[in-house]
């Protein structure tokens, strides 16, 4: 008898447990049953969506369509091909323009051979696809990219992610950015259609879904769809990806199954946030009111610090001041109904549990020590388990610790102004020591170049003879030579005094100097010595500066050195000016004298040629040596830097 009532007692309970998973499996189903509403007036609906105030419109091809709860009306007569939603813009496209529904905006462009399938906006461009090219909208007229579509099979969806553009096909997808095709990437399963939906791509193809991620595409569980159902399209419901089958609405997280009304072919689908969804369906017009049970989503909305916005989706929420007010807004969400959820929180570090289930709207934290915290937050409903939100690190800095951070810092700010300021003073000091330095130096130079010039001029005895044969010119009544002589003795004398005070002066003015010289010293050396001469063409006389009495000794120690010594009457100096290149200036004096070795005991390199190479420098070079012509002479050879 035992045994017997024992198997009852089992039976019963397998019984009970049997009417629970159907009575569980039931409250998985809808409740509400389709209710038609009211017929379309145009067969094809391209889009239709619902607005800030509740009311549905329609995009046909020869309109928009408006739904107020029991009517459908035209509103707007217009020419559509396709709508789409571009950054909460609806835009319209027919064969040569597009059209923004809202504020009216027309873009108008060229026609091109082949329909436009779909469109787009990026990188600050609107791209059009037709069968054949991708094509970029620049003024008016479509400009096709490299990209030709005839490669890449079917197109599906455009998707715009990670700044790039992703071009979806039967056979594959193309990544774009700037203009570049940057990825390739093709299929191993056949694809037909695909939907893009909160930053996710969906392909499928008759019998399967696929979730492309990192250049992957990985199959979902499609268990409950049967053998015989064919997927026609995805969309969004209730914030859930949701597929369509002739006879049946499947939820991607297997959460529910809806029976639709009839069957279907090309089914449109929304949903708002109160449980409707709304269905069209080749004209007709059908509302289901949908409620299933759901998990909790948990988030945080904002959160305030002292009234201040704070960014806490980074790793660490930084607060520099422990006497802060932390105001922490929770946002849960839950679709069967908001009456029902249950939350509560727990700082780690801080409290030592979670607080109670309550509904409240905002957590509120004041005067927290300095430390390091995690903040957690968890909802749930009367049928789930908690849900968590993603926890948040709280640093907390002490205050006292933040004013010695801003002293030292404010110390070290001082102290590195000082400084600067120290530098810089004595930068300027020690820039006016130098300048000062650097002048006197400039000065002394110059005396020491003075005294120079003043070695090189001439001494008494050429002076001395110049004068002398001037007088003896007036003694014998040669009066005309006389004054000749005269005139050119004091130009002479004139531009000598000149030059004393000059650092540099033009080639011209030297020549003009040197001409004098050599007049004069042919009036001491006749008829025994002549001179010439010579300045190329590319030489501007002008233009060019020399320092003074650098050509005059040489000329000296030709007429010295070597005229004078050859005791005939065929003397001659020749002084020949060219330029070897852009920077550098050839001076040469050239005389016909007995050369280099027969003058050793004449003292060839004289005083006078020492200074001449210690004012040149670094700036020229002067090179004494006998001629090379097979001529006897010695050419000096000049070189300056210009």
């Amino acid at each position: 008898m035992k045994k017997l009532n024992t198997l009852n007692i089992s039976k019963i309970k397998l019984l009970q447990c049997t009417i629970w998973l159907v009575l569980f499996i039931l409250s998985q189903k809808t409740a509400a049953q389709w209710v038609k509403k009211t017929n379309i007036p145009c067969q094809e609906v391209i889009s239709f969506f619902q607005s800030a105030t509740n009311e549905l419109s329609f995009y046909c091809p020869d309109g928009k369509y408006s739904y107020d709860g029991a009517y459908v009306e035209k509103t707007e007569n217009l020419h559509c091909n396709l709508v789409k939603n571009i950054a909460g813009q609806f835009w319209i496209l027919n064969e040569s323009s597009l059209l923004n529904s809202d504020s009216g905006t027309k873009i108008t462009f060229s026609k091109i051979t082949y329909p436009i399938i779909d469109f787009t906006y990026f990188e600050e461009k609107w791209y059009f696809l037709t069968s054949d090219f991708l094509y970029r909208l620049q003024g008016y007229d479509l400009i096709p990219e490299t990209l030709k579509m005839n490669d890449y099979g079917k197109h599906l969806a455009f998707r715009v992610i990670d700044e790039s553009l992703e071009i979806i096909s039967t056979e594959g997808i193309v990544r774009m950015r700037k203009n570049q095709i940057t990825t390739k990437i093709s299929y191993k399963n056949a694809i037909s259609k695909a939907f893009c939906t909160d930053n996710k791509l969906l392909l499928y193809s008759p019998d399967s879904i696929f979730i492309y991620s990192e250049s992957q595409l990985k199959p979902l569980n499609l268990s409950i769809l049967s053998s015989n159902e064919e997927i026609i399209s995805v969309t969004n419901i209730l914030d859930k990806i949701a597929y369509l089958t002739e006879r049946k609405i499947y939820f991607l997280d297997n959460s529910t199954t809806i029976e639709l009304p009839k069957k279907t072919t090309n089914p449109l689908c929304i949903s708002d946030e109160v449980g409707n969804i709304w269905l069209i369906e080749n004209g007709e017009f059908f509302l289901h009111t949908f409620q299933f049970t759901s998990l909790p989503t948990v988030n945080i909305e904002r959160i305030l610090v002292d009234g201040t916005m704070y960014d806490f989706r980074n790793e660490t929420l930084n607060i520099k001041n422990s006497k802060s007010t932390v105001r922490i807004f929770p946002k849960i969400t839950n679709l069967t109904s908001s009456s029902e959820i249950q939350m509560s929180h727990y700082l780690d570090g801080y409290e030592k549990d979670w607080s109670p289930p309550s509904k409240t709207q905002e957590i509120t934290y004041q005067d927290l020590p300095s430390g390091k915290y995690v903040f957690r937050l968890r909802a749930k409903t009367f049928k789930s388990d908690y849900q968590y939100a993603n926890p948040i690190k709280v640093e907390i800095q002490n205050e006292s610790f933040e004013n010695v951070l801003w002293m030292m810092v404010g110390f070290l700010a001082i102290l590195l102004l000082s400084s600067i300021i120290s530098l810089v003073i004595f930068y300027q000091r020690e820039r006016k020591t130098r300048e000062k330095r650097k002048i006197m130096e400039l000065e002394l130079n110059f005396l020491k170049e003075k005294e120079k010039v003043l070695q090189l001029q001439m001494n008494p005895h050429f002076m001395s003879n110049v004068l002398n044969n001037i007088s003896g010119m007036v003694a014998i009544q040669d009066k005309e030579n006389a004054r000749k002589y005269l005139r050119i003795f004091s130009k002479f004398m004139r531009e000598m005094l000149e030059q004393n005070s000059l650092e540099k002066i033009s080639l011209k003015e030297e020549i003009v100097y040197l001409d004098s010289y050599l007049q004069l010293e042919k009036m001491l050396n006749e008829p025994n010595f002549n001179y010439s001469f010579e300045v190329t063409q590319n030489v501007n006389a002008e233009s060019i500066k020399i320092k003074p009495m650098l050509v005059q000794p040489l000329i000296e120690n030709a007429i010295k050195h070597g005229v004078k010594n050859r005791n005939q009457e065929d003397g001659h100096v020749s002084i020949i000016i060219e330029k070897v290149d852009k920077s550098l200036l050839s001076i040469k004096v050239i005389d016909n004298g007995r050369g280099l070795k027969n003058t050793q005991n004449d003292h060839h390199k004289s005083l006078s040629l020492t200074i001449v190479k210690e004012r040149i420098g670094h700036d020229g070079d002067l090179k004494i040596n006998n001629r090379t012509d097979g001529i006897s002479g010695v050419e000096a050879s000049l070189t300056i830097k210009i």
